[in-house]
């Protein structure tokens, strides 16, 4: 027997050196912990480009205007077709190829029917923009140019992200608006029958439907 334990203990001993022998210390064998993680850098996110007026895509004017309009020449690379100044009815501003809409001074849609909707001489009219129309104001004039929805009229202009309805200046169709141009155009004025407080004719009480 104890010969037996006494050769348990060499070949426990020899597998021990054996062991000991493989750690050489070599630089293959890495420790839990050493060496470098590289961790993927994120991908930049893309600038968005500020937004502005549109600038009406370059294309060839029309030969003539739509029933309706006037003829006011070749504007850019657009026929502009001229709006009256009293729109009545049910009128669609059709988006047409080479075709620029004109808002020249004051054009009305409708005649204002007042607070209560029975004004004497008002009447009504719907004007309907197709997606992708173009309006520019006439700035060779010393006029405001904009467009007035009279109370009881209505303007339905749904336009979309690859066709949206403009409204922008003479100068931006024809090519030569720059950075300083401002004021070249009044807007849309869209008239309602909110109620309001003060009135300008005497003896309406405020909040009356005839209180203007």
């Amino acid at each position: 027997m104890p010969s037996l334990k006494r050769l348990s203990l060499i070949l426990l001993t020899s597998c021990a050196g054996a062991a000991l022998s493989a750690c050489d210390g070599s630089p293959s064998v890495a420790s839990p912990g050493e060496g470098v993680i590289v961790v993927p850098a994120p991908a930049p996110s893309a600038t968005p480009t500020p937004s502005g007026t549109p600038t009406p895509t370059p294309g060839t004017p029309a030969a003539s205007c739509p029933t309706g309009t006037t003829d006011a020449g070749v504007i850019g690379s657009f026929r502009g077709c001229k709006l009256p100044s009293l729109i009545t009815g049910n009128v669609t501003l059709a988006k047409l190829p080479g075709v620029a809409y004109e808002i020249n001074g004051r054009v009305d849609v409708g005649i204002d029917l007042g607070g209560s909707g029975t004004a004497p001489g008002g009447q009504s009219a719907i004007l309907t923009v197709q997606p992708g129309v173009l309006f520019y104001a006439n700035t060779t004039n010393a006029d405001n140019d904009f467009l007035v929805v009279n109370r009881g009229s209505r303007i339905l202009a749904d336009g979309t992200a690859a066709q949206p309805i403009i409204f922008t200046s003479q100068q931006n169709v024809a090519g030569t608006v720059t950075d300083e141009s401002q004021g070249q155009w009044g807007g849309v004025i869209l008239a309602g029958r909110a109620p309001i407080s003060n009135c300008n004719l005497a003896g309406v009480t405020g909040g009356a439907a005839n209180c203007e």
